[in-house]
């Protein structure tokens, strides 16, 4: 049933007529499908407006919609994003306490911040609130989602916002010139996503490795890390023994965000400042990116800083200063 609503909602939004920012329905829907396509719009930056009698953005959503309705996008805040893609908005409240409690002090005039998959930009709007001369780079794959960090950061200069997966994003980290590290990196990863049910160790890692010395990772993880037996997992736990420690959250978290089920911790990493940084090695299971030009120095500079083999998509991947910037 849920399935056949999304699919309703898809027609519904494939049927609507576009008119610079203006989107408007022509034909009669029911109370219910009114209320759940007027639920999408919402998340998409639509707000109704009764004397354009049409949903009014801010910029054209043709793009945003186009994705949905032809390249058959998760709806946003439907089972299906959850389920498919792993993204579930982290609420306002938790976002403060973690900025708050494990992110303000480590933040200074220059610091480089990361966000790997910022989502709708929760974590990002309120780094760029925290501390005046930072510099953030936020990474999502998801044009709509991308769409609202833009539009909720007003062309911020300290914003770099990157469309592309955090999997490419780290595939392109050190193949310029200059390397570039982070200080700062706060991450709400997907848990998991069709086929991947461990994807957050992977993000985890991945982030880890691209880690300044010195610096600061924080990251919402299962809370079934604790206990889970198999090896990717004792190595995370490895990771966090050696340097940092585990924060328990509220087990209503996720509750705002639809996801009252959903146990989380709070994995706080610090890097250490000598360069023999610990090493994650998730495994054989672990697949190379196919990557034009000379991906051997990639993993060389890699292996060096203490990033781990983990899985890469095989598309091309993108290097870190390219990709689809807003």
């Amino acid at each position: 049933m849920a399935r056949y609503a999304e699919t309703e909602v898809r027609q519904v939004l494939r049927e609507a007529v576009i008119d610079g920012t203006h989107l408007r329905i022509e034909r009669q829907l029911s109370p219910d499908l009114y209320r759940r396509v007027n639920y999408v719009l919402d998340l998409l930056g639509g707000k109704w407006s009764r004397k354009h009698r049409a949903h009014v953005f801010d910029s054209s959503p043709a793009e945003v919609v186009r994705a949905i309705v032809e390249d058959d996008a998760a709806l946003p805040g439907t089972v299906e994003e959850k389920v498919t893609q792993g993204f579930v908005r982290t609420p306002a409240d938790l976002v403060d306490r973690i900025l708050y409690d494990f992110v303000e002090d480590e933040l200074e005039d220059g610091t480089r911040v990361l966000e790997p998959s910022c989502g709708d930009g929760a974590i990002v709007h309120r780094l760029l609130a925290t501390r005046e001369a930072i510099h953030v780079t936020a990474v999502e794959p998801h044009t709509y989602r991308a769409r609202r960090t833009a539009e909720g950061a007003h062309g911020d200069p300290r914003l770099r916002l990157v469309t592309n997966s955090f999997e490419n994003f780290a595939a392109g980290f050190g193949l310029g010139e200059e390397r570039e590290e982070f200080d700062v990196i706060v991450m709400n990863p997907p848990f998991s996503a069709t086929g991947q049910p461990d994807l957050w160790i992977d993000h985890v890692a991945l982030a880890w490795g691209m880690l300044a010395h010195g610096g600061r990772l924080v990251a919402i993880v299962p809370a079934g890390f604790h206990f889970r037996q198999d090896r990717r997992h004792q190595v995370i736990r490895d990771l966090v023994e050696q340097h940092g420690y585990v924060h328990d959250l509220d087990d209503d978290a996720f509750a705002e965000s639809g996801a009252p089920g959903i146990r989380t911790r709070l994995l706080v990493l610090d890097g250490p400042l000598l360069i023999d940084k610990y090493q994650p090695d998730l495994g054989d299971e672990a697949t190379v990116p196919h990557q034009v030009g000379d991906f051997e120095r990639y993993w060389r500079r890699m292996e060096t800083f203490g990033a781990p083999a983990a899985r890469v998509s095989r598309k091309v991947a993108v290097p870190a200063d390219q990709g689809v910037l807003f």
